[in-house]
C-alpha cells in the first residue's frame, strides 16, 4: 500500500496521516490563496499550535469541532489540527442560512467552534453560548511552543468529519464519516491520480461537501500545492477560468455542471492536466469536450 514503504507502521487517523506529511522541501508552497500563502513547514508549525490548543479545550476522539471559515489558507490549517487534537470537523458554511446554521450546531453540540473575523461578523447571532469561539485571525502571530504535547491515539472508527442533509426531506440529518473511511478513500487516489509536487490542485468545493477533502488534503500527500479559490471565483466561468490560467492550475475536480460552465466560456486552459468528473452524471458530448485538448 501506500504507506507501508514509507513508514513501519500504516496511520491509523488522519492526524497520525498528517504528522507525516512529506518533507522533502518544507519550504515549498503547502497551500496559497490571494495575498497568502503556506509552506509546509507553517501548516505543519501552525496545524500543530492550534491542535495544541484544542485539546486544552477537549476535543479528542469523537469531539466535533465547528468550522466556519471563510475560503483561505486557514481552512486547510483548521482541518489539520482538528485532525491532529483527534477530533472531527463540523463544516458550517458562513454562505448558509442562519437557521440552518443554528440547526446544525444545536444537534452536533461541538464545544469549540473555529471561526474569523469576517465570517463571525456575519454569523455573530447564531452561535448559542455554549459553545466557545476560537478565532483564528486572532492567535496567528502566537509564539509555537516548545513541544507538542502527546496527541490522542487515533483510531480509524473516529469521528472525522459530520455532515448534515439537506433537510429537503424533514430535519436535517448529521452523518458521520470515520478517520479510516477518509483514509482508505485518499490513500486509493492518491495510488491512481499520480499528483506530483509539480502540480496545483484548485480547491473550488465547499467545505459542506466531502469530496472537498480530495482538492483540501490530497494534494499534501503527493506534496503538491492547494490553490483555494473564493465562493465568488468558483461561480463565475469567466473569472475562474482566468484565475486557473493565471494561478497555473494543474489539477481539477468539479462536478459536470461547473465543466460545462468552463467549456461555454471559452475552454478548460490547457494547463489544466488532470480533470476529474463526480457528483453528477457526465454526459458523452461534454466528456469528449474536456478530453479534446
Amino acid at each position: 500500500t501506500l504507506f507501508r514503504s514509507a513508514w513501519p507502521r500504516e496511520p491509523r487517523s488522519l492526524g497520525d496521516l498528517l504528522r507525516r506529511l512529506p518533507a522533502a522541501d518544507p519550504d515549498a508552497v503547502a497551500v496559497s490563496a490571494p495575498g497568502r500563502v503556506l509552506t509546509y513547514r507553517e501548516l505543519a508549525a501552525a496545524s500543530d499550535r492550534l491542535a495544541e490548543r484544542l485539546r486544552a479545550h477537549g476535543v479528542g476522539p469523537d469531539v466535533p469541532v465547528g468550522l466556519c471559515l471563510s475560503r483561505g489558507v486557514d481552512m486547510v490549517t483548521a482541518i489539520a489540527a482538528v485532525w491532529k487534537a483527534g477530533g472531527g470537523y463540523l463544516p458550517l458554511d458562513p454562505e448558509l442560512p442562519e437557521q440552518r446554521l443554528a440547526q446544525m450546531v444545536a444537534d452536533a453540540a461541538p464545544p469549540v467552534l473555529l471561526t474569523d473575523a469576517a465570517s463571525a461578523a456575519r454569523t455573530a447571532d447564531v452561535w448559542p453560548a455554549t459553545t466557545r469561539l476560537l478565532r483564528l485571525d486572532e492567535t496567528a502571530d502566537e509564539t509555537p511552543p516548545a513541544a507538542v504535547s502527546a496527541p490522542p491515539a487515533g483510531h480509524p472508527d473516529a469521528l472525522a468529519y459530520l455532515l448534515y442533509t439537506s433537510g429537503s426531506t424533514g430535519q436535517p440529518k448529521g452523518v458521520s464519516v470515520t478517520h479510516g473511511a477518509v483514509l482508505d478513500l485518499l490513500t486509493g487516489l492518491h495510488g491512481s491520480l499520480d499528483l506530483t509536487p509539480a502540480d496545483r490542485v484548485a480547491a473550488i468545493t465547499t467545505y459542506a461537501f466531502d469530496i472537498s477533502v480530495v482538492e483540501l488534503i490530497l494534494p499534501l500527500l503527493a506534496g503538491a500545492r492547494v490553490e483555494m479559490f473564493d465562493a465568488g471565483a468558483a461561480r463565475d466561468a469567466v473569472t475562474l477560468r482566468a484565475e486557473l490560467a493565471a494561478r497555473q492550475v494543474t489539477v481539477v475536480q468539479a462536478t459536470p455542471a461547473t465543466w460545462r460552465m468552463l467549456v461555454t466560456a471559452g475552454g478548460v486552459p490547457a494547463g489544466v492536466r488532470l480533470r476529474i468528473s463526480g457528483g453528477e452524471a457526465l454526459h458523452r458530448d461534454l466528456a469528449d469536450a474536456l478530453t479534446a485538448d
